[in-house]
């Protein structure tokens, strides 16, 4: 399905976007440029997924004994 999320940068347009991103081809519209878009709503989701990751292989390490 595809989704145009009108305001993308407002409350609700960004929960929009990062709900359907990964299941439907979604476009947005944005009043500022994008990478300030990115920085200010995703880059903190990226970080604690990079978080997540990390504690997971720490975690089969330890239990392998490495």
């Amino acid at each position: 399905m595809r989704l145009l999320i009108l305001g993308g940068d407002g409350m609700l347009g960004h929960q929009l976007l990062k709900y359907c991103r990964g299941a439907h081809d979604t476009c947005v519209t944005l009043r500022r440029p994008l990478q300030e878009y990115f920085e200010q709503h995703f880059e903190r989701e990226l970080l604690l997924k990079r978080l997540e990751r990390w504690m997971q292989e720490l975690a089969a390490e330890r239990r392998c004994g490495s």
